[in-house]
């Protein structure tokens, strides 16, 4: 259909419009162009992006600033934490020291040295720094070592521990070292007539302690070293050969 005068001219006037409105077709702007509603719109949409991202990266700046702050607070307490000392270690035993034989080795003593109601133990050992063959006596409680006496010279190892009279007997042959029981303080020291090759202390851990010599048994105050020929008392009783101690957190 041939287009008059009239239509011809608002062709001609949107075509002018359309031109005025960047990277639009002008096939669009032909008979539908609305400019202002167009333009409306766009620059609508374009404030509402530009709002959107500007909120977004307020959030990201105050979460940077967040973790910024929480790094300066916390940075004292991880330097704190990397450079303390570490707190002190038990003492740990490598073994129980060996009897006569190579398959046994002497059960530790039993005693609450420190009054807390649970049994400490004292007997001899292998390690330590330096290392080597120790008698000391451990808490029961913590397995802390409380104090040592060594290291021991191969022909001073002990072969008897007694005790009796808040003192430890440590006998090796013919030779009796008394200690302290609180702290393993050196309190006397004892020439035998022999060679020892049993002991007994009274279960009541009082009194003289019980000596076997090849041909007498003798009586030993720990207290004075007095020495007096005795027979074997009534709760001396032989000892057997007994395994490694089962204690928790050592090792035979």
């Amino acid at each position: 259909m041939p287009i008059g005068p009239d239509r011809q001219g608002f062709v001609h006037l949107a075509e002018k419009l359309a031109g005025d409105v960047p990277d639009r077709p002008v096939a669009i702007a032909r008979g539908q162009f609305q400019p202002l509603v167009v333009a409306a719109r766009s620059k609508a949409g374009g404030a509402d992006k530009t709002g959107a991202a500007r909120l977004a990266e307020k959030k990201w700046w105050r979460l940077i600033a967040a973790l910024a702050a929480a790094v300066v607070l916390l940075t004292p307490l991880a330097g704190w934490l990397v450079l303390r000392p570490p707190p002190p270690r038990p003492q740990q035993v490598t073994g129980w020291a060996e009897r006569d034989t190579a398959i046994a080795h002497v059960a530790p003593l039993l005693t609450d040295l420190n009054s807390d109601g649970i049994d400490d133990f004292i007997g001899r050992f292998t390690g330590g720094q330096p290392r080597g063959q120790y008698v000391g006596a451990f808490d029961g409680a913590t397995r802390n070592l409380l104090w040592r006496v060594g290291p021991l010279e191969p022909l001073t190892q002990p072969r008897q521990l007694a005790i009796s009279d808040q003192r430890l007997a440590i006998i090796a042959d013919s030779r009796l070292t008394v200690h302290q029981l609180a702290d393993g303080q050196r309190a006397g020291e004892h020439d035998l007539p022999g060679q020892v090759f049993s002991s007994c202390a009274n279960p009541s851990q009082r009194g003289p302690v019980w000596l076997m010599l090849a041909n007498e048994g003798l009586f030993v105050d720990l207290r004075t070293g007095k020495l007096e020929p005795a027979a074997r008392p009534q709760w001396c009783r032989p000892r057997s050969v007994q395994p490694a101690p089962a204690i928790a957190g050592f090792t035979a």
